[in-house]
């Protein structure tokens, strides 16, 4: 199916700049031209290209008009929430393919008006409670294929304009009732491909606008679950039971079967 939504996608016109080969250290600023601090950039993209950087270098102290950042595949580890300093007008920033392994407190806190975050294809295992503090305008939130195995009820608490929302290829293996209570506005929940065994109908009454759930290829379904469906048809809290029901029973076969491989 075709994703529903658009990712970043701005109308506005932006001005772009991409940095290539640039190989930062920690410690060290990027130098810029004299030229380059007067130029009032408005709408500005930054992309970096065929660089390496393990830390994201202090480009807001230049770029005061910075709105979009793509560090994708830069070789990234660390988010400090000191690398968003005076990141007040970003909006976007892409991190996707790289090595990040820990989301700290606060990480994001001095980029206030994030309204899409980019974190797939990393290596995060843990999320603190107060890593998504203060983005109250964030609308998508992809964290596709990591390594998350536990998140807090309180984890997206702060997110109250989330939309969508992807943790496919993660190692979930249970959905609290609670774990979207604070976000009403979700549309797309994206679950595919986690270790789930435990999925309540009763988080669905809990999101009154979600349209789109996706849980294909976890042990909470079965291979007869429709993969995107609509939250307000009366079947599918049903469909979700049997499919529960189903992969359960399974469960506790297989399981009685390799105990007791006499029984057939």
């Amino acid at each position: 199916m075709k994703k529903n939504t658009s990712f970043a996608q701005f109308d506005e016109k932006f001005t772009t700049c991409i940095l290539h080969n640039v190989n930062y250290i920690t410690g060290k600023g990027l130098q810029f031209s004299n030229a380059t601090n007067d130029i009032a950039y408005n709408n500005l993209r930054i992309t970096f290209v065929d660089s390496h950087a393990e830390t994201i270098p202090q480009l807001f102290y230049t770029f005061t008009n910075l709105e979009i950042l793509q560090m994708n595949n830069v070789g990234l580890r660390n988010i400090f929430t000191s690398s968003f300093q005076r990141a007040s007008n970003l909006r976007v920033f892409h991190a996707y393919g790289n090595k990040i392994t820990l989301l700290d407190a606060h990480a994001f806190a001095e980029a206030p008006k994030l309204e899409y975050l980019d974190l797939s294809r990393n290596k995060i295992s843990n999320i603190h409670v107060s890593t998504f503090r203060g983005l109250r305008y964030l609308k998508e939130l992809s964290l596709i294929d990591n390594k998350i195995s536990i998140i807090s009820e309180d984890t997206f608490a702060p997110l109250r304009n989330l939309t969508w929302i992807w943790l496919d290829k993660n190692d979930l293996k249970v959905i609290s009732l609670n774990l979207f209570v604070h976000n009403a506005k979700l549309i797309g929940l994206n679950l595919n491909n986690n270790n789930i065994s435990a999925f309540s109908t009763v988080l669905l009454d809990k999101l009154p606008n979600l349209n789109y759930l996706f849980l294909h290829g976890n042990n909470c379904t079965s291979s007869s679950f429709v993969n995107t469906v609509i939250a307000q048809n009366t079947n599918i809290k049903l469909q979700l039971s049997t499919c529960y029901q189903v992969s359960i029973c399974l469960f506790y076969r297989i399981n009685f079967n390799v105990k007791n491989p006499e029984i057939p």
